[in-house]
């Protein structure tokens, strides 16, 4: 679920003009209550956040072994030495067995799958067939892991794969001076955790077991911290004015760094809240979009773009980042964003390519396109730009400093610029 850009940021009301005391009464002096204590959280509401089925996590935690892909399962034969063998659990959750076929055992525990295993060997003609089956080696399941002090990126679950056990295999270490949080994202779904609460010294515990694909953001209490696909991850300060523009914490990280999806981009506040945002008008079309802040203790994280998408840019009704199944073509990308824009120059439109490292700009006349040279209707690749300008004079240059700019923190000195008729010339 996208929430709107507005809740990035929401004006504080005004204060109330207080009423002057009677002369005759000794001022009141007020006293602050302490803040109320943050309320732990429940299985039940991380199972929300998540979108899980109620008991999810628990049964997680409490099951025994169940087969899932990558396992090494070695299945004896107590009845048939010869059928003996050892197999590993396919993709699509089979063991392929000789003498008997293939047995779906994944989400099956040891005992389900000596049943299983049985039951197959039965039917394939064994006569009075008896099974043990035992873990070989268990197969590698990968989380990613970002974070401060700690051995970050894409780590290998060991263990009954718990949190906990993740983070201290990365060389975290609690500290108590600074206030920690934890965000746990499965499948586009967010819940920020308490460490207190994963370390076990709350009355909650929820030192969850993870699953493969699942994403743990470790996040301080100051400054703001810039994670993900960009340039210079860290952490950086905040200005005088107590916010920072999530367009200025880009620029300070240097620029984004392809392949990110800027349709999904994630913050986590402060106060324990989280979002997820579309920031294709924001970064894309300048005063569109309402501003997207962030404040002290904040995090935003920039996923990696996991799926192939182009850009289209400029005057079009839909700019920004479209995800697409392949390789498109121009026409075909320029359809999607929708190019019936009042004051688009079709005869004038770019396709960059490679940017910001060795970026190739490449001249597009649609107006001849649609007239039926089809030398103009090239192929995007994975993270190509379309710009379809408002001037015929645009320059290319200005077209990567000013449009491009989310992608780099440097404007690039060499741009080779050609047009489509002299490509494979």
């Amino acid at each position: 679920m996208f929430f709107p850009l507005s809740a990035c940021e929401t004006a504080a009301p005004p204060p109330r003009r207080r009423d002057a005391e009677p002369p005759d009464r000794p001022p009141v002096r007020e006293t602050r209550r302490p803040p109320a204590p943050t309320q732990e959280k429940t299985f039940e509401d991380v199972e929300r956040e998540l979108g899980l089925a109620s008991g999810t996590l628990k049964a997680d935690l409490e099951a025994e072994y169940q087969a899932e892909t990558g396992d090494l399962l070695a299945v004896t034969c107590l009845s048939h030495k010869s059928l003996t063998q050892e197999a590993a659990v396919s993709p699509d959750g089979k063991l392929v067995l000789t003498g008997i076929g293939s047995v779906v055992v994944r989400g099956l525990t040891l005992a389900q799958a000596e049943t299983a295993i049985t039951e197959a060997a039965a039917a394939a003609g064994v006569r009075k067939p008896r099974f043990a089956v035992s873990v070989k080696t268990l197969g590698k399941k990968y989380v990613t892991l970002v974070g401060p002090q700690m051995t970050g990126g894409r780590l290998e679950i060991h263990g009954r794969g718990t949190i906990l056990e993740t983070l201290a295999g990365a060389g975290w270490k609690p500290d108590r001076r600074s206030v920690r949080r934890l965000a746990l994202v499965r499948r586009e779904r967010t819940s920020v955790l308490d460490l207190e609460q994963i370390a076990g010294t709350a009355r909650v515990s929820l030192n969850l077991k993870l699953r493969a694909n699942d994403i743990l953001i470790v996040v301080e209490k100051d400054p703001v911290d810039v994670k993900g696909s960009v340039q210079f991850p860290g952490t950086y300060a905040v200005p005088p004015t107590g916010v920072l523009e999530v367009r200025d914490a880009i620029a300070l990280a240097g620029g984004l760094k392809y392949p990110v999806d800027v349709r999904t981009v994630r913050v986590l506040h402060a106060d324990g809240r989280s979002a997820t945002f579309d920031l294709n008008d924001y970064l894309f079309r300048p005063g569109a979009a309402p501003s997207c802040v962030l404040r002290p203790g904040d995090t935003v994280f920039f996923p990696q773009q996991r799926e192939f998408s182009v850009f289209v840019l400029g005057m079009v009704k839909k700019p920004g980042q479209v995800k697409v199944p392949g390789p498109i073509t121009v026409s075909r990308a320029l359809a999607m964003a929708d190019h019936e824009r009042f004051g688009a120059v079709l005869s004038h439109c770019s396709l960059v390519r490679g940017y910001p490292d060795k970026p190739e700009v490449i001249g597009i006349d649609f107006n001849a396109l649609f007239r039926g040279d089809t030398r103009f209707d090239l192929v995007m690749n994975d993270g190509d730009v379309l710009y379809v300008p408002e001037s015929a004079l645009s320059n290319v240059l200005d077209l990567v400093e000013r449009i491009l700019r989310p992608f780099a923190g440097a404007t690039p000195t060499a741009v080779q610029i050609y047009t489509a008729t002299q490509i494979g010339k």
